[in-house]
């Protein structure tokens, strides 16, 4: 059986978008530890989300958090959107310490979610909100190895 491949469109944030002809898209879901492919006739919606691009084409792997995102597959597409800007991440040979850092979100949100207990103005929860985030992003930079880095692939 052949591996089918897709479209792939990406729009980010200010009108920034990458395409992709031969692609596969992997999205990792935290909870279950695992890569998951996406495929036709599939819809997804996440806060924050990693994803795992191939570009058969280039023969390349990078990796993108999309933040506030929707994935839609549907006759060999994939479009995704979200709010994130273009950074692209890969796998890196060096291994980089940010416990320090996450250690550090980790106390502003432990107490940050206190203050949510007793009530909390929308300015604190989006600030909680984006904290989070961060955090996701720190923890799986640190799990996966993965570095920012500059790809040419904008549209």
């Amino acid at each position: 059986m052949s591996t089918k491949y897709f479209k792939t469109t990406i729009s980010f944030i200010f009108d920034k978008k990458i395409m992709l002809d031969n692609s596969e898209v992997f999205v990792y879901l935290n909870d279950e530890n695992e890569w998951v492919k996406v495929t036709n006739n599939s819809i997804f919606g996440y806060e924050i989300v990693l994803l795992k691009i191939y570009d058969h084409i280039n023969e390349k792997e990078f990796y993108i958090f999309a933040k506030n995102s929707n994935i839609i597959a549907e006759n060999d597409n994939i479009y995704i959107n979200t709010t994130s800007y273009l950074d692209f991440y890969q796998i890196s040979k060096v291994k980089k310490s940010i416990n320090e850092n996450i250690k550090i979100l980790d106390k502003k949100i432990a107490s940050l979610e206190n203050m949510q207990k007793i009530g909390m103005d929308l300015e604190l929860f989006l600030k909680l909100k984006k904290i989070k985030q961060e955090q996701y992003i720190l923890r799986n930079t640190h799990k996966f190895n993965l570095k920012k880095i500059e790809l040419d692939y904008e549209n």
